[in-house]
Protein backbone atom coordinates (compact mmCIF):
# COMPACT_ATOMS: atom_id res chain seq x y z
CA UNK A 1 0.00 0.00 0.00
CA UNK A 2 1.08 3.06 -0.94
CA UNK A 3 0.98 6.70 1.17
CA UNK A 4 0.44 10.17 -0.71
CA UNK A 5 3.39 12.09 -0.01
CA UNK A 6 1.67 15.87 0.97
CA UNK A 7 4.21 18.20 0.46
CA UNK A 8 4.14 21.47 2.82
CA UNK A 9 6.37 24.56 2.29
CA UNK A 10 8.28 25.76 4.87
CA UNK A 11 9.70 28.68 3.17
CA UNK A 12 7.75 31.18 1.79
CA UNK A 13 7.13 31.39 -1.97
CA UNK A 14 6.10 34.45 -3.85
CA UNK A 15 4.26 33.74 -7.14
CA UNK A 16 4.52 36.81 -9.71
CA UNK A 17 2.58 35.55 -12.52
CA UNK A 18 3.19 36.88 -16.32
CA UNK A 19 1.50 35.58 -19.60
CA UNK A 20 4.04 33.40 -20.78
CA UNK A 21 6.20 32.47 -17.62
CA UNK A 22 6.29 32.36 -13.93
CA UNK A 23 8.73 34.45 -11.98
CA UNK A 24 9.19 32.34 -8.40
CA UNK A 25 10.94 34.36 -5.27
CA UNK A 26 11.39 31.96 -2.32
CA UNK A 27 13.77 32.58 0.66
CA UNK A 28 14.57 30.95 4.12
CA UNK A 29 17.02 29.98 6.98
CA UNK A 30 19.38 28.10 4.06
CA UNK A 31 19.66 28.44 0.20
CA UNK A 32 19.29 24.37 0.51
CA UNK A 33 15.83 24.81 1.62
CA UNK A 34 15.12 28.02 -0.54
CA UNK A 35 16.59 25.57 -3.65
CA UNK A 36 14.65 22.45 -2.32
CA UNK A 37 11.41 24.76 -2.23
CA UNK A 38 11.59 26.35 -5.66
CA UNK A 39 12.11 22.61 -7.23
CA UNK A 40 9.13 21.08 -4.86
CA UNK A 41 7.21 24.34 -5.92
CA UNK A 42 7.72 24.02 -10.02
CA UNK A 43 7.17 20.33 -9.56
CA UNK A 44 4.04 20.83 -7.72
CA UNK A 45 2.49 23.15 -10.57
CA UNK A 46 3.31 20.31 -12.84
CA UNK A 47 1.81 17.45 -10.98
CA UNK A 48 -0.41 18.65 -8.19
CA UNK A 49 -0.09 18.86 -4.79
CA UNK A 50 -0.97 14.85 -3.43
CA UNK A 51 1.67 12.37 -4.75
CA UNK A 52 2.17 8.48 -3.98
CA UNK A 53 5.29 6.89 -3.14
CA UNK A 54 6.43 4.78 -5.38
CA UNK A 55 8.93 5.23 -7.38
CA UNK A 56 12.45 6.89 -5.78
CA UNK A 57 15.62 7.37 -7.57
CA UNK A 58 18.15 9.79 -7.48
CA UNK A 59 20.02 12.27 -9.90
CA UNK A 60 23.03 14.93 -9.69
CA UNK A 61 24.26 17.87 -11.60
CA UNK A 62 27.15 19.12 -11.70
CA UNK A 63 27.50 23.30 -11.12
CA UNK A 64 30.06 25.80 -11.02
CA UNK A 65 28.98 28.11 -8.56
CA UNK A 66 25.26 28.97 -7.00
CA UNK A 67 23.56 30.76 -9.58
CA UNK A 68 24.59 27.82 -11.93
CA UNK A 69 23.24 25.28 -9.41
CA UNK A 70 19.58 26.16 -9.54
CA UNK A 71 18.60 26.51 -13.08
CA UNK A 72 20.46 23.22 -13.68
CA UNK A 73 18.93 21.53 -10.83
CA UNK A 74 15.19 22.46 -11.51
CA UNK A 75 15.58 21.71 -14.88
CA UNK A 76 17.11 18.22 -14.57
CA UNK A 77 14.16 17.75 -12.36
CA UNK A 78 11.66 18.45 -14.79
CA UNK A 79 13.73 16.09 -17.66
CA UNK A 80 13.75 13.06 -15.11
CA UNK A 81 10.14 13.50 -14.27
CA UNK A 82 9.50 13.79 -17.86
CA UNK A 83 11.76 11.23 -19.37
CA UNK A 84 10.72 9.02 -16.37
CA UNK A 85 6.33 9.63 -16.51
CA UNK A 86 6.82 10.15 -12.74
CA UNK A 87 4.49 12.93 -11.09
CA UNK A 88 6.73 13.48 -8.13
CA UNK A 89 9.00 15.75 -5.67
CA UNK A 90 12.59 16.23 -4.40
CA UNK A 91 12.67 14.47 -1.06
CA UNK A 92 16.10 15.26 0.04
CA UNK A 93 18.65 17.44 -1.67
CA UNK A 94 22.81 17.16 -0.91
CA UNK A 95 24.85 20.19 -1.97
CA UNK A 96 28.89 19.80 -2.16
CA UNK A 97 31.06 21.56 -4.12
CA UNK A 98 30.49 21.06 -7.77
CA UNK A 99 28.18 18.59 -7.39
CA UNK A 100 24.22 18.39 -5.99
CA UNK A 101 22.21 15.56 -5.53
CA UNK A 102 18.29 14.80 -5.07
CA UNK A 103 16.50 12.51 -3.74
CA UNK A 104 12.92 12.37 -6.17
CA UNK A 105 9.78 10.58 -5.04
CA UNK A 106 6.78 10.29 -7.14
CA UNK A 107 4.15 7.58 -8.68
CA UNK A 108 4.19 6.30 -12.32
CA UNK A 109 1.65 9.14 -14.36
CA UNK A 110 -1.58 7.33 -14.85
CA UNK A 111 -3.90 7.61 -18.06
CA UNK A 112 -6.81 9.96 -16.88
CA UNK A 113 -5.71 11.34 -13.38
CA UNK A 114 -5.51 15.14 -13.32
CA UNK A 115 -2.41 16.52 -12.64
CA UNK A 116 -1.02 19.80 -12.23
CA UNK A 117 -2.05 23.13 -13.56
CA UNK A 118 0.61 24.12 -15.94
CA UNK A 119 3.58 22.40 -17.93
CA UNK A 120 6.50 23.92 -17.06
CA UNK A 121 9.28 23.99 -20.22
CA UNK A 122 12.56 24.80 -18.07
CA UNK A 123 13.80 27.32 -15.49
CA UNK A 124 15.58 30.29 -17.09
CA UNK A 125 18.68 32.58 -16.64
CA UNK A 126 16.37 35.74 -17.06
CA UNK A 127 16.42 37.85 -14.27
CA UNK A 128 17.95 35.02 -12.12
CA UNK A 129 19.02 35.97 -8.59
CA UNK A 130 20.44 33.53 -5.93
CA UNK A 131 22.15 34.65 -2.66
CA UNK A 132 23.56 32.93 0.27
CA UNK A 133 22.87 35.89 3.14
CA UNK A 134 20.29 36.25 3.27
CA UNK A 135 18.99 33.02 1.35
CA UNK A 136 17.31 33.74 -1.61
CA UNK A 137 16.20 32.71 -5.38
CA UNK A 138 14.48 34.39 -7.19
CA UNK A 139 14.14 32.41 -10.63
CA UNK A 140 11.80 32.27 -14.27
CA UNK A 141 9.98 29.51 -15.19
CA UNK A 142 9.21 29.07 -18.69
CA UNK A 143 5.69 27.57 -19.24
Amino acid sequence: MFYPFIYCYDVPVQVLEHPADIRLRAWGHSLQSVILEVLNYTLSIMYGSEIENEVMFDFSVEFHDRVNLVPKIVNEAIFQAESTGTAGRVRRLSICPGKATAQYIGERMREGKQYGSSVVKAATYDRLVVSENPPLVEITLDI
